[in-house]
Order: structure tokens, then sequence, then C-alpha cells
């Protein structure tokens, strides 16, 4: 198991976790002197993303330690998500949500509706979920290319989503204190 960091300083640090949960001392992957907004592992943890404040989206294997530049625009980025075949790869800033190949960084599609997102979830290779300032979750029909239904709840900023692994339940935190469980919706 892995745990990832994404600094300030453009540094990300990725610890081994041993099976008695012990931390090993972290590999330290640098490309860049920006922040860093968020990092995405693939499922076998042998890639990891990561979206840099000034716009650039970096491929990292980390068998080699070797970064790719896959992703870069003028504009700040916020937040990724990785779909869970790692073939999709999500990310928001300025310009809304934006899905890539995640392999050859080409950028196949936009997704309009909402002013900000602060946190993307993929339920499945179809449904994305994100979440942002307006205190709204959208869930995202991606082979329609359309916002297929809203869920509200929460009076504040919504900035935190998780997908339980059987995908049957999503999971959301705001800044206004509250955590809502949710039943994914189909």
């Amino acid at each position: 198991m892995l745990l990832a960091l994404g600094c300030n300083d453009g540094t990300v640090c990725v610890w081994p976790i041993t099976e008695d949960r012990k931390l090993n001392p972290p590999m330290r992957l640098i490309c860049k002197s920006r922040r860093i907004q968020s990092v995405a592992f693939d499922r076998h943890s042998e890639s990891l993303f990561a979206a840099y404040n000034e716009g650039t989206v970096v491929a990292w294997d980390l068998t080699t330690s070797s970064p790719r530049v896959i992703f870069e625009q003028d504009s700040r980025l916020r937040t990724l998500a990785l779909s869970p075949s790692d073939q999709i790869l999500a990310f928001s800033g300025a310009h809304g949500i934006q899905i890539l190949d995640a392999k050859s960084g080409n950028l196949s599609k936009e997704l309009v509706g909402g002013r900000s997102y602060d946190s993307l979830v993929f339920l499945d290779q179809r449904t994305m979920i994100s979440s942002g300032g307006e205190c709204l979750i959208r869930i995202w029909d991606l082979e329609h290319d359309r916002l297929r239904c809203t869920l509200s709840g929460h009076s504040g900023a919504v900035r935190y989503l998780r997908v339980s692994k059987d995908g049957e339940t999503v999971v959301s935190g705001s800044l206004d204190g509250s955590i809502r469980v949710w039943r994914a919706p189909r």
C-alpha cells in the first residue's frame, strides 16, 4: 500500500506502508517548483498523477520515478480523479471539468455546469461525481456528456467526496460541519 502527499514546493512524497502499518522513508518525486493541488494513484499503484497549481498534469511512473507531462493549460487546476479502469482522468479548473485519456493526455470532453469544483470521484466508468462551493453534489453521465442529477442537503461548500468500495454509497463532507451519506444514484 502507498500513501502520497503533494507539497507546496512541487514535491510529491510517496510512502510505502508495511503490513504492520509502519511508514517507510518516502520516495520524493520532484518535477516542478509549483504547488501541487491533487494526486491520484492508478489501481495497481504503478503510476501517480499530479495536478499542479499552474495548470499542468504530470504522470509519474513509480517504478522508475520518471515524470511525463500529459496536459498543460494556462489556468490553475483544483483537483483530479482517475477512473476505476485507469483510462479516464478528470480534473477541474477555470474551464470546468475536463476529461482526458489518461495514457495519451488527449482532451476528450469538457463538462459544463456549476462554478467551482473542489472534489471529483468516479462512481464507475460512465459516472462521475463532483462537488464544490455551491453546496451541491453533481452526478455526471460521461457517456452522454450531461449532468444526470444533483444532490442537495449541505448548507456550506462540499469539499470532500468518497465512494464506497462496492460503489453503492457516496459520502460527502461540507464546510457546514456535516457529513452526509447517500445511496449512489444509478
